[in-house]
């Protein structure tokens, strides 16, 4: 797969469940007919774990049942294949689910794949999934819309401060319940939250490379921009009359 290649994380979502999404080569109908039939396959065979409470399949007797997976074609260009998997850590709730009760925890992820308008996208929570086809078919918001077009070539990151503060305080606060870890949790609060709260007020970043990349591999220099908020009455004249885009510096 040519680049480029993204993994994006989402305060809707967890640590452990970005959403993957690369560009897969232009390839003519049976091509795709062909990588549609191999990622199916592989999806069915790597995704999964022991589900005790499974439906048996076909009668089969087999020992290590999974839940089945779903295969769901979304016009011509979108394939979309999903399995649940029981996990403590999943996102959705099993007493939620249709088939609550062939799983083996309380929580689950609906780990989902798609191939979509040239396009593998891939998560352990099917709402990224989603989402991500909804930019694809501008149905949702691309982030690439907000960045400065002859900058988005060259980004290689972007972060939402305010998002990125809430997903971590959530994590963490849920790696560290009160009834187990009362002492580290007392200091996440004194600590790490006050800091997290600070930096939720930051505009959006984003980290791009130099237009001329050296031809030989090496270190470069890197360039960080962020959305300048407007000052009001009294601001700073330089700063509120600069462009919203602007690179940052260590002194800022």
């Amino acid at each position: 797969m040519p680049a480029p290649a993204a993994v994006c994380w989402y305060a809707k979502s967890t640590l452990v469940a970005p959403v993957f999404v690369a560009r897969v080569k232009t390839q003519d109908a049976a091509s795709i007919a062909a990588l549609k039939t191999a990622l199916g396959k592989t999806f069915g065979s790597v995704i999964g774990a022991y589900e005790a409470k499974a439906a048996k399949v076909d009668g089969s007797d087999a020992g290590y049942q999974r839940l089945p997976v779903t295969t769901h074609d979304q016009g011509a260009d979108v394939t979309v294949w999903q399995r649940p998997v029981s996990a403590n850590a999943g996102t959705a709730l099993t007493s939620k689910a249709s088939f609550a009760s062939q799983l083996s925890a309380e929580r689950y992820f609906p780990v989902t794949l798609a191939l979509a308008h040239g396009y593998l996208i891939f998560s352990p929570d099917g709402r990224l999934v989603d989402d991500t086809l909804a930019v694809l078919d501008k149905r949702y918001p691309a982030l690439a819309d907000t960045l400065a077009p002859q900058r988005l070539p060259r980004t290689i990151l972007t972060l939402t401060p305010s998002s990125a503060a809430a997903l971590i305080e959530r994590e963490a606060g849920a790696a560290l319940p009160a009834d187990q870890e009362a002492v580290f949790r007392n200091a996440s609060r004194t600590h790490l939250v006050p800091k997290l709260h600070a930096l939720a007020h930051y505009p959006p970043v984003s980290l791009s490379l130099p237009q001329n990349l050296p031809g030989s591999t090496g270190w470069v220099p890197v360039e960080w921009w962020f959305d300048r908020a407007k000052g009001g009455a009294g601001a700073d004249t330089s700063a509120t009359d600069a462009p919203a885009d602007q690179p940052g510096t260590e002194g800022d």
